[in-house]
């Protein structure tokens, strides 16, 4: 069965006796997982944790991580307890609050909360959580673990709980590469700081989504980043002159149709040398980008607001867009 198992009512609900049994056992072992990992987050992880469950009368419907918790607590099969199926769960309720998702399989189109285990769905009961819809999982070391590498939700109806990114996300830190969540419209958070915590991570898209807040600088610290595209959201804010700490690997950034503001670090752009595409028109930038952009052997696509169409190797030019109200 789909998130519900029969005769245990639905994930709304307060819990009866059994079921919170079934919750607090689910949540001693994921803190037995945790202490094991002793990382960095662990401990915030395992406050966390003790928190949702401290007592039945503290349950509250609408929380992501309890509503986890119970799925989890439904299944018959334990030995597939894992932090990853429980990270993955809380990030599924975090952002299906509306049950807004258009899908969860590849092929069916039937509600989320509806069966069709078969098809090997999001929070798939009958199967390890590298066969559910828009996961990709590769082994890591020598003893065949699976481990979650990309998470690809695109265009998939996302809506955000409580405007926030669960932090939960950090528990697949040690091997997610890709975090693709784009053109959801009514997908709103500001980039945590903690993402800079995702060590691993080599593209972020979550263009077209009503992301806001500015870009922090922890992002500009995830050296292997290869692609950055947050185009048409809501930033504001500017280009931070760390993002020359991006010049290992960085090759796509696109943050064009923001609402950002400020100096561009021209010189920290020009010395991003793989890079191959930067896209910044359509916000209000105060200045424009020098020749040094020039000089990057790798650059194909140039596209900025060109004052006085000055702009010596851009591919693409743009009018500058006019300062809205709200700027």
């Amino acid at each position: 069965v789909f998130l519900q198992q029969k005769n245990e009512g639905d994930n709304t609900t307060p819990p009866t006796r059994r079921q919170w049994k079934k919750i607090k056992a689910v949540a001693d072992k994921l803190e037995g997982l945790l202490q094991k990992e002793q990382d960095d987050s662990s401990s915030e992880h395992i406050l966390r944790l003790r928190q949702f469950v401290k007592e039945p009368l503290s349950w509250d419907s609408s929380s992501p991580q309890l509503q986890a918790l119970r799925w989890l607590g439904l299944q018959d099969d334990k030995d597939r307890l894992s932090l990853q199926r429980y990270a993955l769960a809380v990030l599924y309720y975090a952002t299906n609050s509306k049950h807004t998702w258009i899908q969860c399989c590849p092929t069916c189109k039937t509600p989320c909360e509806s069966s069709g285990d078969e098809q090997q769905p999001v929070l798939s009961t009958n199967h390890h959580v590298c066969d559910w819809y828009g996961i990709t999982c590769s082994t890591d070391g020598g003893d065949g673990s699976m481990y979650v590498r990309s998470l690809e939700w695109k265009g998939n109806g996302l809506s955000s709980a409580d405007e926030q990114l669960p932090k939960e996300l950090l528990l697949l830190a040690s091997s997610l590469e890709l975090l693709w969540l784009p053109e959801n419209a009514h997908l709103q958070f500001e980039i945590p700081s903690w993402i800079g915590k995702l060590t691993k991570l080599q593209n972020l898209s979550l263009y077209e989504t009503s992301v806001e807040g500015t870009i922090p600088s922890e992002l500009y610290q995830l050296t292997e980043l290869r692609a950055i595209r947050l185009y048409s959201t809501n930033l504001i804010g500017s280009i931070s002159t760390e993002i020359g700490q991006l010049s290992k690997h960085l090759s796509w950034f696109w943050v064009q149709s923001n609402r950002m503001t400020g100096q561009l670090p021209t010189t920290e752009l020009a010395s991003l040398t793989n890079l191959e595409g930067l896209a910044i028109h359509g916000n209000r930038f105060d200045n424009e980008l020098s020749s040094e952009i020039c000089s990057l052997k790798k650059l194909e696509l140039l596209w900025v607001d060109c004052i006085g169409n000055k702009c010596a190797c851009c591919t693409k030019c743009f009018s500058p867009r006019a300062p809205s109200k709200d700027m």
